[in-house]
């Protein structure tokens, strides 16, 4: 590691699934000085994304900070940290403090939270990142539970937080359409 990214994703789930990669590719359009660490099985679809086998906590970080919705402390603008580590996981409904449970008890890192809902790893990023540049979380606009229409008389509710600008909400690029792909939920 040449030099610390700013931003880590710590890949938790067992695969590589079709919504993480389209989420770290969103990751990377907005923050390519950022790495997706402990990415150990199907490498290639993440194509020319900086990742790494290794896991966060075998690297050498000095002034990081791990991004935790379970953590007492809100992440504001004076918040200086040289790199945010965040944990990729497909958050369960409600939620059951999995990236305390696989990340933040690991490292002995300060938490921080962007609000105590659950955010997509995507959302997540962006927040942080806005926060980064000044704006304070509670001046940011968010929509939860978002009804994904699917079939005639079906849809899906994405029960997460998600950024709204523009008074749209900002969803993971072709995540519907890879929702309307799925056969079962």
């Amino acid at each position: 590691m040449e030099k610390q990214p700013s931003f880590i994703v710590e890949h938790l789930d067992k695969d590589l699934y079709a919504w993480c990669v389209l989420e770290y590719r969103n990751i990377f359009s907005f923050v390519p000085d950022v790495l997706f660490t402990n990415v150990t099985r199907n490498v290639k679809k993440l194509g020319n994304l900086p990742c790494d086998k290794a896991s966060v906590a075998s690297l050498p970080l000095q002034n990081a900070c791990i991004l935790d919705p379970a953590a007492e402390k809100t992440f504001v603008p004076d918040d200086k940290f040289s790199t945010l580590i965040f944990g990729g996981i497909l958050g369960n409904a409600p939620a059951q403090g999995r990236t305390k449970i696989l990340l933040s008890a690991k490292m002995d890192f300060p938490l921080r939270n962007l609000g105590k809902d659950q955010l997509s790893t995507d959302t997540a990023v962006l927040v942080a990142k806005k926060i980064m540049e000044g704006a304070p979380l509670e001046r940011l606009e968010f929509v939860k539970g978002l009804e994904i229409p699917m079939r005639e008389g079906e849809s899906v509710i994405l029960p997460y937080k998600y950024l709204v600008e523009n008074g749209k909400p900002l969803l993971t690029p072709g995540i519907v359409k890879l929702l309307k792909r799925k056969k079962g939920f």
